[in-house]
């Protein structure tokens, strides 16, 4: 495993304890795909204190 994947799963580890969802993107990919993967991982009636929806964090 390179150190960019070790950080990659550190930095996924940590946000996951303290309650956020994890999406990585990489520029290569389209962002049409990413929107899409995204809005699929969120909803409007996800209201909790992490969610991207609120904005609080």
């Amino acid at each position: 495993m390179s150190r960019n994947d070790e950080r990659d799963a550190e930095t996924t580890t940590g946000l996951q304890a303290r309650g956020w969802t994890v999406l990585r993107f990489w520029e290569h990919e389209s962002p049409s795909d990413a929107a899409e993967s995204i809005a699929a991982h969120v909803s409007p009636h996800d209201q909790s204190p992490h969610s991207p929806v609120t904005g609080t964090r």
